[in-house]
């Protein structure tokens, strides 16, 4: 066995040794083995082919022979004339190359067995110790080559009579001293081959190995120094220079890319000497191999003790398991990248928090070298969360709770209903027309009255009642425990009348009032949502009855509210649909009788309910913002038939189209250009056409609406106020308002000539109006005697059904000509 190990590894060695030689020496060594192998075939093929030929010819050679001494012995053999016979082989001693000769006669001449065996006749040796051996009469001429001697037998006939046989054998050493003749001068052909093969392999392996050579020198020169400046000199255009081309642009980029990486590390130096966050790197271990020293500041440690100990030993006792859990779980279980939030327990006795997060690191084979942690002292700013919290539930003005705190505290006593069986009632609280102390006052004002209100609303309630501002003057409050509904009445009694005490702001006192609803739990539901909007629609419906007052929810309440959310979308799909039309209210000079103008009014024939109200329709659609484009196609489709009865000659273009305006339409900044755009489309003059407003709208931002009239009086269009005297307004404010005409309400005209105080009423404004110049319209003239009394007390304007019901646009058409008509008539009757 140890025979066959060694036997093993001397080829192995070999192999081994030959991988050590250098290139030179293995080139030589290629050059002279492949010149070798290459002669030595030649050689080889030389020898086979020469052998191959001699044989050939020494073949072709005694076959001849053997023919012409058969042919001569067939008398001798015939005649059995055996010196004849010698005679005719005497001719074999000039070939040397023959051995052995002899001619045999048959015993029976006649004979044409096969069988038969020849008698010798005569003989020829090249040697002494040759003998004739015995054959057979062969068929035809036979040759046989041995590795040495060449043997022929041949029939000798006469007359294609096989009368006897002739036997040739011939030596071959002759041919094969002349191939090795050839091989001994082919010898020192080969040794000056395999010198001129050393010599020339000697030559190129220098001019191969050379580059490489120097191309190891660099590579070594390059890992001597670390130093990737160095480059490798290119000799030649060869494969060896493409090499020397590879090596060198290699070194540039890892030169390129050692300067990012030097620079990197010097940038990750400076972050980590210079950064506010402490960096940590641990190793596969978990140990700690570098901390920056900011990693000292956080946490109180020395560098070496944090190399030594790690920063983990003062995590505060509270967080230490946590955190060795995790970090465990990191190290052992491979778990990746785990976040740090913990506090630190400092030598010195103090606490921070910090916050971070540890990643591992791979390198480039993808392989897990250790971890890099970061760590941020965030004491400060877990600080100011505190506050942040604290401050996130109450709000700054008031101090009350906020509308967060105000929802956590109403779902925790919901929840608490299952548990103690006592109700809870929610109030929410409107302030009324606090808009109006904020646009007056200005906000410093209003901020201080909100004060007062919720020290009055927590002096109103229990200690563990809840008081809560919801934003701007919305506020709440939560009730528990309350055992009935008188009990939250008196509740809101006592609110109200507090509320309504007056307050001083500004050496001015203001009188403020508030609208509440209420909702109870579980009676009307124990979601904190639902209970919300209950109380939310009793609001509404607080405010719908004139404020100042407070209304518990009820079904009917939920039913109204589906009813105007219907009603909501039904109005949406009718502007879609423009399934609304208008009608057109003549209005007529009370003193020449002429045709001075219409008011367009806006009516809605509902599909299923038929025809809806617009006092009904039009709330809602200021409540949802959907009368910004419902009266933009107002306005639009009374210019256009204002245009149609202009074209047709059935007014002049001193009669005014009157059309009403809402307060979400007088909000509208678009509202003088779309205006302007309408008339100019439609070629109307802007006298032609006039706005109405109510009192009370005009009256809700005095200074803001005085500059909106102003903007829509400079269009050259009239303004008028619609259903004066039923606001609040005053003769102060009316006259900073540039309006051109009033509208007495119908109100007042209704019970004309019965109620005295309404006649005293219209005729005051009338003469009121008349001294700010204003003229005056009065609505609802339904009979002769209101008619006859508006004319005498100096009434310009006149509409109602005394004179007309509101008409459609074809129906406006024949009015209008029959008016015309009669009005016509009534002037030739008089003239007559």
């Amino acid at each position: 066995m140890s025979g066959e190990s060694d036997q093993n590894k001397a080829p192995t060695r070999a192999v081994f040794k030959l991988h050590n030689w250098s290139i030179s020496s293995k080139l030589i060594l290629l050059s002279l083995t492949t010149s070798l192998i290459g002669l030595l075939a030649a050689i080889a093929a030389i020898a086979a082919y020469d052998q191959y030929s001699l044989r050939s010819v020494l073949r072709e050679e005694f076959s001849v022979l053997a023919n012409i001494i058969a042919n001569r012995s067939s008398a001798a053999v015939v005649f059995e004339d055996a010196s004849l016979a010698q005679n005719n082989l005497s001719a074999l001693q000039y070939r040397s190359s023959v051995v052995l000769g002899c001619i045999y006669r048959n015993v029976n001449s006649d004979s044409t067995e096969k069988t038969s065996t020849p008698v010798l006749l005569a003989s020829f040796r090249g040697t002494d110790d040759s003998k004739c051996p015995q054959v057979r009469t062969p068929t035809e001429q036979q040759i046989n080559i041995g590795q040495r001697t060449l043997e022929v037998t041949q029939s000798i006939e006469l007359d294609n009579v096989n009368v006897g046989v002739l036997y040739l054998q011939a030596s071959l050493d002759e041919t094969y001293n002349r191939l090795q003749q050839k091989l001994l001068i082919m010898i020192p052909v080969v040794i000056l081959a395999a010198a001129i093969s050393v010599v020339i392999g000697t030559l190129l392996s220098r001019h191969i190995s050379h580059p490489l050579k120097m191309l190891g020198k660099a590579a070594a020169l390059v890992a001597e120094y670390d130093n990737y400046a160095i480059r490798a000199d290119k000799f030649s255009n060869d494969e060896v220079g493409q090499v020397v081309d590879s090596f060198n642009h290699m070194l540039s980029v890892i030169e390129r890319e050692d300067a990012h990486l030097r620079e990197s590390e010097e940038k990750f130096r400076l972050i980590s000497e210079s950064s506010k966050v402490g960096i940590f790197q641990l190793d596969r271990h978990g140990n700690c191999i570098y901390a920056n020293e900011e990693m000292s500041k956080i946490s109180g440690l020395s560098g070496e003790t944090l190399l030594t100990q790690s920063w983990l030993s003062v995590v505060h006792p509270d967080d230490k398991r946590r955190i060795a859990d995790q970090f465990q779980l990191m190290i052992g279980h491979n778990a990746g990248h785990i976040n740090l939030d913990c506090s630190l327990m400092l030598p010195d006795g103090s606490v921070k928090w910090v916050t971070g997060d540890v990643a591992p690191m791979q390198d480039a084979q993808r392989q897990q070298m250790g971890y890099l942690g970061t760590l941020s002292d965030i004491s400060e700013l877990k600080q100011a969360y505190d506050q942040l919290e604290q401050m996130a539930f109450y709000d700054t003005l008031t101090g009350l709770a906020n509308r967060r705190l105000f929802r956590n505290r109403l779902e925790h006593m919901l929840s608490n209903i299952p548990r103690t069986g006592a109700g809870v009632a929610l109030i929410l609280i409107d302030l009324d027309h606090f808009k109006h102390v904020n646009d007056s006052m200005g906000h410093d004002s209003g901020d201080s009255l909100l004060t007062v209100i919720s020290e009055r609303l927590k002096h109103c309630v229990r200690f563990t009642d809840t008081v809560a501002r919801l934003g701007g003057d919305e506020f709440a409050v939560i009730l528990p425990n309350v055992p009935d509904t008188l009990t939250v009445s008196a509740i809101a009694e006592k609110i109200l009348h507090s509320l309504s005490k007056a307050v001083l702001l500004d050496d001015q006192e203001v009188s403020i009032s508030a609208s509440m609803g209420i909702s109870m739990a579980p009676e009307d539901s124990n979601s904190a949502e639902v209970l919300i909007k209950n109380a939310d629609l009793a609001l509404y419906k607080a405010k719908d009855e004139g404020r100042n007052n407070f209304k518990f929810f009820t079904t009917e309440m939920n039913t109204m509210l589906v009813k105007h959310l219907n009603l909501v979308q039904q109005l949406r799909q009718a502007i879609d649909n423009q399934s609304f039309h208008l009608q057109y209210q003549p209005q007529i000079d009370l003193m020449s009788g002429q045709l001075v103008g219409f008011e367009a009014l806006v009516r809605w024939n509902h599909k299923e309910r038929g025809m809806i109200s617009p006092a009904e329709f039009i709330p809602a659609a200021e409540e949802t913002s959907l009368i910004i484009p419902l009266g933009r196609w107002i306005l639009r489709t009374a210019c256009q038939q204002m245009k149609a009865m202009c074209d047709a000659r059935l007014i002049n273009n001193r009669a005014v189209m009157a059309v009403n305006l809402s307060i979400k339409q007088f909000e509208d900044k678009q509202l003088a250009k779309f205006i302007g755009d309408q008339l100019i489309e439609f070629g109307l003059r802007p006298s032609q056409l006039e706005l109405e407003l109510t009192e009370s709208m005009l009256m809700e931002n005095l200074e803001e609406t005085v500059e909106t009239l102003n903007n829509l009086k400079a269009l050259g269009v009239g303004l008028s106020i619609d259903d004066f005297g039923t606001g609040y307004s005053s003769l102060g404010y009316l006259k900073r308002l540039p309006v051109n005409v009033i509208k007495v309400d119908r109100s007042f005209v209704m019970d004309i000539p019965h109620d005295t105080e309404d006649m005293e009423i219209t005729a005051a404004v009338i003469a009121m109006a008349h001294k700010l110049r204003y003229k005056v319209v009065a609505e609802g003239i339904e009979t002769d005697a209101q008619y006859q009394f508006l004319r005498e007390a100096g009434c310009d304007y006149g509409q109602g059904y005394f004179f007309s019901p509101p008409l459609s646009p074809d129906n406006l058409i024949d009015f209008c000509r029959e008016y015309q008509t009669s009005l016509e008539e009534d002037l030739s009757k008089r003239i007559t």
